[in-house]
């Protein structure tokens, strides 16, 4: 339905479980709403919906995000949303052989656990990324070698 009304909206659980601990953090991939539907709440209709997914997760412990530095009124909405900025990542994205900084943004949902803090957090998205980095790279290198031993045959 999301789609059908302009908007599109990702998100990811992303686990942590350490043997001091067990908490999960919801990670909003992708939020975009089409030109002609801005302006009507959309974005912040989705988000809330996020949070309110979130808050129903017991161990999670805060919805996050990143935002392209030059995306003003995205900053603007999750200000306005008591979403808190809490790191900023220079050159984060390389768009077009540009470097843009991006923001990080987290919610601590009522509900949850007390909140990580920014660096517990940025540390189980770095873990997040170089697991799935692992799993890719292990999942090529599987094929890679399936497809060599099928050309030497």
């Amino acid at each position: 339905m999301a789609q059908e009304m302009g908007s599109v909206l990702r998100i990811c659980l992303l686990n942590h479980d350490a043997a001091e601990s067990e908490w999960s953090l919801v990670y909003i991939l992708t939020l975009g709403v089409m030109d002609s539907y801005r302006n009507l709440g959309m974005a912040s209709s989705l988000i809330l919906e996020v949070i309110k997914y979130a808050s129903s997760i017991p161990t999670c412990r805060a919805v996050y995000l990143h935002v392209i530095s030059y995306n003003f009124p995205a900053i603007h909405r999750y200000k306005k949303m008591s979403i808190e900025c809490i790191r900023r990542l220079p050159d984060f994205y390389l768009i077009d052989g540009q470097h843009y900084d991006s923001y990080v943004f987290a919610y601590f949902a009522k509900g949850c656990q007390s909140p990580c803090s920014p660096v517990e957090l940025v540390t189980a998205i770095i873990r997040y990324v170089r697991s799935s980095f692992q799993s890719i790279t292990a999942k090529l290198w599987s094929n890679e070698r399936k497809v060599g031993w099928m050309v030497q045959m």
